[in-house]
């Protein structure tokens, strides 16, 4: 770790969650409270395959609260997995919405955002790795992140997160040859009555209801005009 800042938060503040950030210390991730309970933690694990990131960047932040935890983290090409432990102090066990930035000279190139929340007196780990594949122009639709296995929700369940083994989870050979949905591919289909929608990702304009959008209807590339200029279960027709 090259730094590490924290935001100020106001002693017993119990109505948010209190956390702290903690260097990358192995001997800090295994201890326990003053009480000898186990401590409540969050590990932020980000490796990349993306070969000029110089810098990996964590971020914690709270709905609702303004202050954001930091810390920062210089890399070199092979140099493993970037991660810091997140203690859970007080308060609420969550959501918090934790981000892993890659930058290069200070330009941020790519990030992974999800919201998760602390599960009491365990340390489970929180998997950013960022991958060259996420840098596509295909990106995931809104509310979803580009991870190893494609594109999954941000929001983490406590099954979703692995318990803490001692060793930071490298990202594994070959994540970045899976696949991002094709520009065209369809997201879900509600059903095929008159008031479904068939959402499907076309390209600059992203997700639209290929049901009812006048500029794309049936097909990503079908734009109503003329006299029939509403769309109508994927069919252009007059208003």
């Amino acid at each position: 770790m090259s730094r590490s800042s924290r935001s100020k938060r106001p002693a017993g503040d119990t109505a948010r969650g209190v956390w702290r950030v903690l260097l990358p210390v192995l001997g800090l991730l295994a201890a326990c409270a003053p009480d000898d309970r186990p401590l409540t933690q969050l590990v932020l694990v980000a490796d990349t395959d993306i070969a000029d990131i110089d810098t990996i960047r964590f971020e914690v932040s709270e709905s609702g609260n303004p202050e954001t935890e930091l810390a920062e983290a210089t890399r070199s090409e092979g140099s493993g997995p970037s991660y810091v432990a997140v203690v859970r102090q007080e308060g609420s066990l969550g959501p918090v919405t934790v981000t892993a930035r890659g930058f290069r000279r200070g330009m941020p190139r790519i990030e992974r955002v999800h919201r998760v929340s602390f599960v009491s007196e365990q340390t489970r780990v929180v998997s950013l790795h960022l991958l060259a594949r996420c840098l596509e122009p295909s990106r995931c639709p809104a509310e979803q992140s580009c991870g190893e296995t494609g594109c999954i929700g941000r929001d983490l369940t406590a099954p979703q997160l692995t318990s803490w083994s001692g060793t930071p989870p490298a990202l594994a050979h070959g994540s970045s040859d899976a696949a991002l949905p094709a520009p065209d591919a369809r997201v879900s289909d509600a059903g095929s009555d008159a008031g479904s929608t068939e959402l499907r990702q076309c390209g600059d304009a992203g997700l639209v209801d290929l049901q009812s959008d006048p500029l794309h209807c049936g097909e990503c590339v079908t734009k109503c005009t003329g006299m029939r200029t509403v769309c109508s279960a994927g069919k252009c027709v007059k208003p």
